[in-house]
C-alpha cells in the first residue's frame, strides 16, 4: 500500500539520483511512462530555474495520489519566488530558452502559491479518468437529497399530528363526536 504522500529531498549531490526515485515512485502509481517521464522532467526545469536564483536550494518534493489523481508538489523555503511567473516574459536570446518553451507547454499542468514562507510548485502528472463517474454519482445522490427530506418533513407531521391527538385525548380536551365525524352540524 502506498502512503498518502512520498517525499523526497532535492539537493545539488543527491540531485540525480532523487529524480529518478521519483521516476520510479510515479510508476508504481500506475502512471504511464510517459507522464511519469514528463513530470521527472518538470521537476528538473523548475528546480534548475530554482538553483539559478540561489545556489543553496533545497526543495521537498511530495508524490501524492488522491482520488487517482497523481501530482507533484515541490516545497522550497524562502522570500517568494514564482518560477512559472518567467513563463510570461521570455525571448530567444535567452540561455534558459529551452526550458522555459518546454514549461510553457506544460504550463496548464503547473500551479504556484505561496504560503506561511514556502514557495509551493504543483505538477499535476496524472489525472484520473472515472471522474465523469464519481461526478454522476454525486449528482445522483444530490438528486435523492430532496425526496428523503421531503420523506422525513411527512413522518415529522405525522408524529406531531399523533402525539397531539393522544395529548388532547389524554387531558380531555378532545371532542371525540368531531374526531369520528359523527358530529351533528347546526
Amino acid at each position: 500500500m502506498f502512503e498518502r504522500w512520498r517525499t523526497f529531498e532535492l539537493t545539488p549531490d543527491g540531485y540525480r539520483e532523487t529524480v529518478n526515485g521519483i521516476g520510479d515512485t510515479l510508476r508504481k502509481l500506475g502512471v504511464s511512462d510517459k507522464e511519469a517521464e514528463a513530470g521527472k522532467q518538470l521537476v528538473e526545469h523548475i528546480y534548475s530555474l530554482q538553483l539559478s536564483r540561489r545556489p543553496e536550494v533545497c526543495d521537498k518534493v511530495k508524490v501524492r495520489k488522491r482520488f487517482g489523481d497523481v501530482s507533484l508538489r515541490l516545497e522550497t523555503k524562502g522570500d517568494e519566488y514564482n518560477p512559472l511567473q518567467m513563463l510570461e516574459e521570455w525571448n530567444e536570446d535567452d540561455p534558459d530558452y529551452e526550458r522555459t518553451v518546454f514549461l510553457k507547454s506544460k504550463k496548464e499542468q503547473l500551479s504556484y502559491a505561496h504560503k506561511n514562507g514556502l514557495n509551493i510548485v504543483t505538477v499535476r502528472v496524472h489525472e484520473a479518468g472515472n471522474k465523469q463517474i464519481r461526478y454522476t454519482l454525486f449528482a445522483m445522490v444530490l438528486g435523492i437529497d430532496p425526496l428523503t427530506s421531503m420523506f422525513r418533513t411527512t413522518i415529522n407531521t405525522i408524529g406531531d399530528i399523533a402525539v397531539t391527538t393522544a395529548l388532547s385525548k389524554n387531558e380531555g380536551m378532545m371532542d371525540e363526536a368531531v374526531y369520528m365525524g359523527t358530529a351533528e352540524n347546526g
